[in-house]
Protein backbone atom coordinates (compact mmCIF):
# COMPACT_ATOMS: atom_id res chain seq x y z
CA UNK A 1 0.00 0.00 0.00
CA UNK A 2 1.36 3.63 -0.17
CA UNK A 3 2.90 5.40 2.82
CA UNK A 4 0.04 6.49 4.89
CA UNK A 5 0.97 9.76 5.57
CA UNK A 6 1.50 10.28 1.58
CA UNK A 7 -2.29 10.60 1.42
CA UNK A 8 -3.40 13.92 2.33
CA UNK A 9 -1.13 15.48 -1.07
CA UNK A 10 -3.91 14.48 -3.22
CA UNK A 11 -6.57 16.22 -1.03
CA UNK A 12 -4.18 19.16 -0.98
CA UNK A 13 -4.41 20.50 -4.92
CA UNK A 14 -8.64 20.36 -3.91
CA UNK A 15 -8.54 22.50 -0.83
CA UNK A 16 -6.47 25.07 -2.58
CA UNK A 17 -8.85 25.23 -5.69
CA UNK A 18 -12.00 24.94 -3.05
CA UNK A 19 -10.71 26.09 0.10
CA UNK A 20 -14.54 27.55 1.19
CA UNK A 21 -16.23 24.32 0.58
CA UNK A 22 -14.35 22.21 2.77
CA UNK A 23 -12.45 21.07 5.87
CA UNK A 24 -9.04 20.81 5.86
CA UNK A 25 -9.03 18.62 9.08
CA UNK A 26 -11.86 16.82 7.34
CA UNK A 27 -9.70 16.12 4.09
CA UNK A 28 -6.72 15.34 5.75
CA UNK A 29 -8.19 12.70 8.14
CA UNK A 30 -10.51 11.69 5.92
CA UNK A 31 -7.00 10.60 3.72
CA UNK A 32 -5.72 8.32 6.13
CA UNK A 33 -8.73 6.83 7.70
CA UNK A 34 -9.15 4.06 6.20
CA UNK A 35 -5.35 2.80 6.64
CA UNK A 36 -5.87 3.17 10.60
CA UNK A 37 -7.78 -0.01 11.07
CA UNK A 38 -3.98 -1.56 10.48
CA UNK A 39 -2.83 0.96 13.81
CA UNK A 40 -6.08 0.57 15.90
CA UNK A 41 -5.26 -3.62 15.21
CA UNK A 42 -1.12 -3.11 14.97
CA UNK A 43 -1.28 -5.78 12.33
CA UNK A 44 -1.72 -5.58 8.64
CA UNK A 45 -5.31 -7.22 9.18
CA UNK A 46 -8.27 -5.31 8.18
CA UNK A 47 -11.73 -5.97 7.71
CA UNK A 48 -13.89 -2.77 7.84
CA UNK A 49 -12.07 0.29 6.79
CA UNK A 50 -11.10 0.05 3.18
CA UNK A 51 -14.59 -0.67 0.96
CA UNK A 52 -16.95 1.90 -0.75
CA UNK A 53 -19.57 1.07 2.26
CA UNK A 54 -17.23 0.58 4.93
CA UNK A 55 -16.24 4.54 4.48
CA UNK A 56 -19.82 5.65 5.45
CA UNK A 57 -19.98 3.48 8.53
CA UNK A 58 -16.54 2.67 9.90
CA UNK A 59 -14.23 6.07 8.53
CA UNK A 60 -16.85 8.80 8.70
CA UNK A 61 -17.34 8.41 12.36
CA UNK A 62 -13.41 6.84 13.30
CA UNK A 63 -12.52 10.35 11.07
CA UNK A 64 -14.51 12.13 13.31
CA UNK A 65 -12.94 10.77 16.53
CA UNK A 66 -9.27 11.11 14.77
CA UNK A 67 -10.03 14.52 14.22
CA UNK A 68 -11.18 15.44 18.16
CA UNK A 69 -8.27 13.65 19.47
CA UNK A 70 -6.27 15.44 17.54
CA UNK A 71 -7.03 18.95 18.00
CA UNK A 72 -7.65 18.31 21.48
CA UNK A 73 -4.85 15.83 22.82
CA UNK A 74 -2.06 15.79 20.12
CA UNK A 75 -1.71 18.98 18.05
CA UNK A 76 -1.04 21.39 21.32
CA UNK A 77 2.14 19.84 22.25
CA UNK A 78 3.15 18.63 18.56
CA UNK A 79 3.35 21.40 17.35
CA UNK A 80 4.74 23.24 19.92
CA UNK A 81 7.75 20.59 19.73
CA UNK A 82 8.40 20.68 15.63
CA UNK A 83 11.58 21.56 14.86
CA UNK A 84 11.70 25.21 13.81
CA UNK A 85 11.58 25.65 10.02
CA UNK A 86 8.02 23.74 10.91
CA UNK A 87 6.74 25.13 13.88
CA UNK A 88 7.06 28.66 12.67
CA UNK A 89 5.01 27.59 9.15
CA UNK A 90 2.51 25.70 11.33
CA UNK A 91 2.29 26.77 14.74
CA UNK A 92 -0.12 29.29 14.28
CA UNK A 93 -3.24 27.05 13.08
CA UNK A 94 -2.76 25.70 16.75
CA UNK A 95 -5.46 28.40 17.67
CA UNK A 96 -8.36 26.71 16.28
CA UNK A 97 -11.50 26.12 18.08
CA UNK A 98 -11.94 22.74 16.70
CA UNK A 99 -15.68 22.13 18.86
CA UNK A 100 -16.94 25.47 17.75
CA UNK A 101 -15.80 25.07 14.06
CA UNK A 102 -17.39 21.34 14.28
CA UNK A 103 -20.52 22.63 15.43
CA UNK A 104 -21.34 25.08 12.79
CA UNK A 105 -19.69 23.14 10.07
CA UNK A 106 -19.98 19.61 10.87
CA UNK A 107 -21.86 18.73 7.36
CA UNK A 108 -19.05 20.23 5.48
CA UNK A 109 -16.53 18.33 7.77
CA UNK A 110 -17.95 15.16 7.11
CA UNK A 111 -18.67 15.70 3.66
CA UNK A 112 -14.65 16.50 3.63
CA UNK A 113 -13.66 13.40 5.62
CA UNK A 114 -16.14 10.93 2.92
CA UNK A 115 -14.26 13.19 0.21
CA UNK A 116 -10.72 12.32 1.74
CA UNK A 117 -11.32 8.75 2.53
CA UNK A 118 -12.88 8.68 -1.32
CA UNK A 119 -8.77 9.56 -2.69
CA UNK A 120 -7.33 7.00 -0.78
CA UNK A 121 -9.80 4.49 -1.60
CA UNK A 122 -9.12 5.23 -5.42
CA UNK A 123 -5.07 5.70 -4.57
CA UNK A 124 -4.92 2.15 -3.49
CA UNK A 125 -7.28 1.04 -6.44
CA UNK A 126 -3.96 2.16 -8.82
CA UNK A 127 -1.51 0.82 -6.77
CA UNK A 128 -3.18 -2.64 -5.76
CA UNK A 129 -2.99 -5.44 -7.46
CA UNK A 130 -6.40 -6.39 -6.95
CA UNK A 131 -7.49 -3.02 -7.28
CA UNK A 132 -9.88 -1.86 -9.93
CA UNK A 133 -7.73 0.48 -11.32
CA UNK A 134 -5.32 -1.60 -11.75
CA UNK A 135 -6.95 -4.11 -13.55
CA UNK A 136 -8.70 -2.05 -15.63
CA UNK A 137 -5.54 -0.30 -16.84
CA UNK A 138 -4.62 -4.39 -17.31
CA UNK A 139 -0.92 -3.75 -15.16
CA UNK A 140 -2.40 -6.01 -12.24
CA UNK A 141 0.00 -8.99 -11.89
CA UNK A 142 2.58 -7.82 -14.29
CA UNK A 143 6.44 -7.04 -12.69
CA UNK A 144 9.02 -5.01 -14.27
CA UNK A 145 12.81 -4.83 -13.45
CA UNK A 146 14.16 -1.72 -12.34
CA UNK A 147 18.20 -1.54 -11.17
CA UNK A 148 17.96 -5.22 -10.95
CA UNK A 149 14.99 -5.17 -8.76
CA UNK A 150 11.66 -7.17 -9.61
CA UNK A 151 8.51 -6.15 -8.40
CA UNK A 152 4.87 -5.97 -9.55
CA UNK A 153 3.74 -2.76 -11.38
CA UNK A 154 1.87 -1.77 -8.69
CA UNK A 155 4.53 -2.65 -5.91
CA UNK A 156 6.74 0.29 -7.75
CA UNK A 157 3.63 2.51 -7.91
CA UNK A 158 3.51 2.15 -4.41
CA UNK A 159 6.83 3.32 -3.93
CA UNK A 160 7.05 6.21 -6.48
CA UNK A 161 3.64 7.82 -5.51
CA UNK A 162 4.55 7.74 -1.81
CA UNK A 163 7.93 9.19 -2.39
CA UNK A 164 6.05 11.86 -4.40
CA UNK A 165 3.29 12.48 -1.83
CA UNK A 166 5.92 12.93 1.05
CA UNK A 167 7.78 15.38 -1.34
CA UNK A 168 5.65 17.79 -2.10
CA UNK A 169 3.78 17.35 1.59
CA UNK A 170 6.98 18.93 3.14
CA UNK A 171 7.51 21.43 -0.44
CA UNK A 172 3.65 23.09 0.47
CA UNK A 173 4.88 23.11 4.41
CA UNK A 174 8.01 25.21 3.15
CA UNK A 175 6.38 26.93 0.84
CA UNK A 176 3.88 28.49 3.97
CA UNK A 177 4.78 31.91 5.43
CA UNK A 178 7.14 31.91 8.21
CA UNK A 179 4.90 33.51 11.69
CA UNK A 180 6.59 35.20 14.65
CA UNK A 181 5.48 33.05 16.99
CA UNK A 182 5.47 34.07 21.07
CA UNK A 183 5.66 30.79 22.60
CA UNK A 184 9.68 29.55 22.16
CA UNK A 185 10.85 26.47 23.43
CA UNK A 186 14.47 25.31 24.08
CA UNK A 187 15.83 22.63 22.22
CA UNK A 188 16.13 20.65 25.41
CA UNK A 189 12.62 21.04 26.28
CA UNK A 190 11.94 19.50 22.58
CA UNK A 191 14.46 16.51 22.94
CA UNK A 192 12.34 15.53 26.17
CA UNK A 193 8.86 15.71 24.32
CA UNK A 194 10.49 13.44 21.57
CA UNK A 195 12.13 11.44 24.08
CA UNK A 196 9.00 10.47 26.15
CA UNK A 197 7.17 9.68 22.59
CA UNK A 198 10.10 7.34 21.65
CA UNK A 199 10.34 6.27 25.17
CA UNK A 200 6.77 4.74 25.11
CA UNK A 201 6.64 4.19 22.00
CA UNK A 202 9.55 1.36 22.79
CA UNK A 203 7.46 0.20 25.48
CA UNK A 204 4.11 -0.07 23.28
CA UNK A 205 6.11 -1.65 20.59
CA UNK A 206 7.53 -4.07 22.93
CA UNK A 207 4.80 -5.70 24.21
CA UNK A 208 2.69 -5.68 20.97
CA UNK A 209 6.03 -7.78 18.84
CA UNK A 210 7.11 -9.89 22.24
CA UNK A 211 3.81 -10.81 23.97
CA UNK A 212 1.10 -10.57 21.17
CA UNK A 213 2.65 -11.24 17.65
CA UNK A 214 3.11 -15.02 17.27
CA UNK A 215 4.13 -14.61 13.91
CA UNK A 216 7.00 -12.09 13.11
CA UNK A 217 6.12 -10.60 9.58
CA UNK A 218 7.73 -7.69 8.43
CA UNK A 219 4.66 -5.85 7.30
CA UNK A 220 3.30 -6.20 11.18
CA UNK A 221 6.16 -5.27 12.97
CA UNK A 222 6.42 -2.30 10.80
CA UNK A 223 2.76 -1.44 11.29
CA UNK A 224 3.05 -1.83 14.94
CA UNK A 225 6.35 0.23 14.98
CA UNK A 226 4.11 3.19 13.10
CA UNK A 227 0.94 2.59 15.65
CA UNK A 228 3.24 2.65 18.78
CA UNK A 229 4.72 6.30 17.57
CA UNK A 230 0.87 6.93 16.87
CA UNK A 231 -0.21 5.96 20.32
CA UNK A 232 2.49 7.29 21.87
CA UNK A 233 1.68 10.63 20.67
CA UNK A 234 -1.50 10.56 22.15
CA UNK A 235 -0.30 9.39 25.74
CA UNK A 236 2.46 11.62 26.38
CA UNK A 237 0.31 14.88 26.20
CA UNK A 238 -2.27 13.05 28.79
CA UNK A 239 0.77 11.81 31.31
CA UNK A 240 2.57 14.66 31.08
CA UNK A 241 0.50 17.73 30.86
CA UNK A 242 -2.68 19.03 31.85
CA UNK A 243 -2.93 20.09 28.14
CA UNK A 244 -5.95 18.42 27.00
CA UNK A 245 -8.04 19.00 30.32
CA UNK A 246 -7.07 22.94 29.69
CA UNK A 247 -8.77 22.35 26.30
CA UNK A 248 -11.63 20.97 27.20
CA UNK A 249 -11.95 23.63 29.56
CA UNK A 250 -11.24 26.48 27.38
CA UNK A 251 -12.44 25.71 24.18
CA UNK A 252 -15.85 24.23 24.83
Amino acid sequence: MPFTFAHPAVIIPIYRKWKNYFSLTGLVVGSLVPDFEYFIRMSKNRLYTHNWFGLIWADLPLGIILAYIFHYVVKQQLLLHLPPVFKNKLLPYNSLNWNTYFKHHYVVVCISILLGGATHLLWDSLTHDNGLIAQLLHISGHRINIANIRLHITSWLQLLSSAIGMWFIVWVILQLPNRNCTTQQRDTTINYYWIKVLIFAFIICFVRIYFFMPFYRPLSILVSIIASLLYSLIVVPIVFSDVVFKNLHTRN
